[in-house]
């Protein structure tokens, strides 16, 4: 079983923080409404103005890479500040040593 969290981050003003979050929620209806992933809207509690769009997959046959969709919405939020696009993924199934070398 692969699990995967494509991590979308933003450092906006604060003047912009609501906008973002009405844009992020709505993008998240939206996810939830149309696909197999789950999608949640996150605030910073250390940076007032940082926000994040965790999108999140499980299957056994799911590609290891950032997906169009995470692009998508990467594009969309540079007007808004600062990006940071990653994607994480935990293999419960593969210890090999190709999966070992990206393990800390």
């Amino acid at each position: 079983m692969v699990k995967i969290l494509e991590i979308i981050s933003v450092r906006t003003s604060i003047n912009q923080g609501k906008r973002v979050r009405e844009v992020l929620n709505t993008i998240c209806r939206e996810i939830k409404e149309s696909s197999a992933a789950k999608a949640d809207v996150y605030d910073s509690s250390d940076f007032p103005g940082d926000l994040a769009i965790i999108l999140s997959w499980e299957g056994t046959s799911l590609k290891e890479e950032k997906t169009s969709r995470g692009h998508t919405i990467s594009v969309a939020l540079r007007q808004f500040g600062l990006i940071d696009h990653v994607l994480w993924v935990m293999d419960e199934g593969d210890t090999g040593p190709e999966r070992q070398k990206h393990n800390i």
